[in-house]
């Protein structure tokens, strides 16, 4: 499946640039075209994969809703990070333009997040209603 994503990522950027390129030009600069693409597709695996395991933080009844959301979220984050600087999909130069692509990435990071951990906490919220209402 990340693999997948990472695929289709590529052709939508490559029909903005004009040219099919199946990863970052920062990627294939830094790997080569076969490693830049290696390195895209281990990084969308690795995303893929970590969204799954990741989202066993909410299994954990012990904590409160606010605390397994905020675990949620930086391992998250972290791990996107990881694979976005990884993968060479962002420069990792510490120049402007890093730092204007990093606060992009991260204002749609939070946006997409806050958007999903909402619609799911209204359904699970409505779950617990349901089931509440047909234990009385």
């Amino acid at each position: 499946m990340g693999v997948g994503i990472s695929a289709l990522i590529a052709l939508v950027i490559s029909a903005f640039e004009g040219d099919f390129l199946p990863t970052s030009q920062e990627a294939i600069a830094t790997y080569g075209l076969i490693g830049g693409t290696l390195a895209s597709y281990i990084a969308g695996a690795v995303i893929c994969v970590g969204f799954y395991y990741l989202s066993m933080i909410f299994n954990l009844t012990r904590w409160s809703i606010g605390v397994r959301s905020l675990v949620h979220f930086i391992s998250l984050y972290t791990l996107f990070l990881a694979c976005f600087f990884g993968a060479r999909w962002i420069p990792f130069t510490g120049s402007t333009e890093t730092l204007i692509q990093l606060s992009f990435i991260t204002v749609e990071f939070v946006g997409i997040y806050l958007v999903v951990w909402l619609i799911s906490y209204h359904v699970e919220k409505n779950e617990a209603k349901k089931l509440n209402e047909k234990l009385k």
